[in-house]
């Protein structure tokens, strides 16, 4: 999404917005269902059970198995935070540099592409907002049982707003 601006002297010049708008929020520490938008409370986010030390994450109809679990860990002083798999402890929710996300087993180190943020989307809903300011989003047009999850530049779109409910 591009803004084009005049400047006093004349020349156009144009804004790119990066992110989702808002400051980010801090949330409780803990474990969460993750929740899309497009289809609240009927599917949420999920790790595949195969695929070692990489494993794809997706939407998955509700389920209270600790796959569709996400521990909330790692608060910083800017709100951004890790989340763990509640299957596998060692695995990260992490974004590719390819614009997939998956459950990643950074070992003791912590990458930036594990790091998430959280922002206001409205009536309870969040955009969850990775390093270099991209969010979140359901695969379109997608909204069933393997969906995968991705990131992408921010759009305000339904894909992009999810619900976290503490369990």
């Amino acid at each position: 999404m591009q803004d084009e601006t005049t400047p006093s002297n004349g020349e156009a010049s144009e804004q790119t917005p990066k992110g989702a708008p808002g400051g980010n929020m801090r949330v409780a520490l803990g474990t969460y269902k993750i929740y899309s938008f497009q289809s609240y409370p009927g599917w949420l986010v999920d790790m595949s059970l195969s695929g070692g030390d990489e494993r794809n994450v997706k939407l998955f109809q509700d389920n209270n198995e600790p796959e569709s679990k996400w521990d909330i860990t790692g608060e910083d002083n800017n709100y951004t935070y890790s989340l763990r798999n509640i299957k596998e402890l060692r695995l990260r929710l992490t974004k590719t540099s390819h614009g997939s996300v998956v459950a990643y087993d950074w070992g003791q180190a912590l990458s930036p592409r594990s790091r998430w943020s959280f922002r206001d989307a409205g009536n309870g809903f969040v955009y969850i907002v990775g390093a270099g300011e991209v969010v979140m989003e359901v695969k379109p047009p997608y909204t069933g049982n393997n969906t995968d999850i991705i990131t992408t530049d921010y759009a305000g779109s339904a894909a992009q707003k999810f619900k976290l409910v503490r369990v």
